[in-house]
């Protein structure tokens, strides 16, 4: 029987078999591809048009080794900026975007955010920094990969110019600007207890977020703190800081963030893995100086940042009722939440 003429039914039975399975596997592949989601949060957004031969594509350069994090950087310049409304517009992008967005902090001509932009693929985020300068009209976007995430340069150029291209110094700018900071609470003042600031920082710390995640969580989060403050317990003690304090009028005042110790909580006060820091302003000098140990204070804190690092990557069993200890008595993770701190009245 000539090959054209072979009919289904002449076919071997194993033969079918093994035809019906391909066609099946393709199928479920096709379906996959078909329901893959595209831009949605978490994802990488749709690529948006070259932005090379534009204003924002020319000032855009990278530098650093991949192996170690490029940094991305590139600006425009806006006639009439405004750096609120600037950086609430990029905030507004962000967030459509899945971006993660930080607190804000303004510094009389300066303003700026930092945004954290997560990795569909499930590896490290890395930042995304907005700062509008009055003094020169630049809006500025700088990405800061970390160690050996490799990204197109093209691409990354026209994702940041993107976001920037998208703000207007206008009234419709302007309203959105302000409708988007009002969403994200921009400005609002959490009231918090110094020891629960602690342990909430503590938790971060023991999921394994490391310093920059949480600088870039917590930056320019303002808090109204809570507690007891650790000072020199000595007139010796007390007068040399004074003395080292004199030519700069400020003092670096840590809250009392202690709780107890051991498997069921049970055990002797001590001090939490992450000291609240507080750094204060010259013109409250006076007021700061007179605290004594233990004194109560209501401060109102602008994190400033973190320094510390990381629960291990390892086999460690933490206490699930205490973040001062674990099972294994593992010490090997904490820091100091930095603040911009002054007495609010």
């Amino acid at each position: 029987m000539p090959f054209d003429r072979i009919h289904q039914n002449a076919l071997p039975k194993t033969m079918k078999i093994k035809l019906c399975l391909i066609a099946s596997l393709l199928f479920s592949l096709l379906s996959a591809c078909v329901d893959m989601p595209t831009g949605t949060s978490g994802q990488l957004p749709p690529t948006p048009p070259s932005y090379a031969s534009t204003e924002c594509g020319g000032n855009f350069s990278t530098s650093g080794d991949p192996r170690n994090g490029a940094t991305f950087t590139t600006f425009v310049k806006l006639q009439n900026l405004d750096i609120r409304s600037a950086i609430g517009q990029v905030e507004k992008v962000a967030a459509d975007r899945g971006i993660v967005v930080g607190g804000e902090q303004f510094d009389g001509g300066l303003g700026k955010v930092t945004m954290v932009v997560k990795d569909p693929n499930g590896g490290h985020d890395y930042p995304l920094m907005a700062a509008a300068q009055k003094g020169n009209g630049h809006l500025t976007l700088i990405a800061q990969l970390n160690r050996d995430q490799i990204v197109d340069n093209d691409l990354m150029r026209d994702r940041m110019c993107d976001i920037l291209s998208r703000v207007k110094m206008d009234a419709a700018g302007a309203s959105v600007a302000a409708a988007t900071q009002q969403k994200l609470g921009s400005g609002k003042i959490t009231d918090i207890k110094a020891v629960d600031l602690s342990l909430e920082i503590a938790e971060a710390l023991r999921q394994k977020q490391d310093a920059a995640e949480i600088t870039m969580k917590y930056a320019g989060r303002v808090f109204r703190i809570d507690g007891q403050v650790s000072r020199p317990n000595t007139g010796t003690q007390m007068f040399s800081e004074i003395q080292i304090a004199g030519a700069t009028k400020t003092l670096s005042i840590p809250y009392l963030t202690e709780v107890h110790a051991g498997l069921l909580g049970i055990g002797p006060m001590t001090q939490t893995r992450v000291t609240v820091m507080c750094h204060t302003p010259p013109d409250q000098f006076a007021r700061f100086v007179t605290l004594r140990d233990k004194d109560y204070a209501t401060l109102i804190g602008t994190v400033i940042g973190f320094s510390g690092k990381a629960r291990p990557k390892s086999f460690i069993v933490d206490n699930p009722l205490t973040t001062t200890g674990s099972i294994l008595s593992d010490q090997s993770y904490g820091g100091i939440l930095n603040l911009d701190c002054r007495f609010e009245k």
